[in-house]
């Protein structure tokens, strides 16, 4: 890979946790790389399990939709929600031919890493 040196500024907190950490910010920067294409793999085992149908009622229920890290905690019970919300409000379990309990009760079960990922798998992420 060349070496094209990039130049930016951390706010306060990711500074901190830069400093807290061991050895110099591009060590970090590897280490989060690497954890961020870890989760992208679980991601697309975890979007591999979903029919197409689910697959596609989640596209087009999600692909406008921003979701906060900081909510990965709750996310298996907000996707679920907005899968209900989507079949009731939108129609699209009817559109998909998905039962929407049914995908509601999967989102739900997952761990939050899993959610997080199927999340970003349906934005095309």
């Amino acid at each position: 890979m060349p070496n094209n040196p990039t130049t930016f500024a951390l706010a306060g907190p990711e500074r901190a946790r830069l400093e807290r950490g061991a050895g110099t910010m591009a060590d970090q920067l590897r280490e989060d790389i690497a954890v961020v294409e870890a989760l992208e793999r679980v991601g697309r085992r975890a979007w591999a399990g979903l029919a197409e149908a689910e697959q596609n009622y989640l596209r087009d229920l999600l692909g406008s939709t921003w979701m906060e890290p900081a909510s990965i905690p709750s996310l298996p019970a907000m996707l679920a929600m907005e899968v209900e919300d989507g079949a009731a409000l939108d129609g699209l379990d009817a559109k998909w031919e998905v039962d929407a309990k049914t995908l509601a009760g999967k989102l739900r079960a997952m761990h939050p890493a899993d959610a997080w990922a199927i999340y970003k798998q349906a934005r095309g992420a």
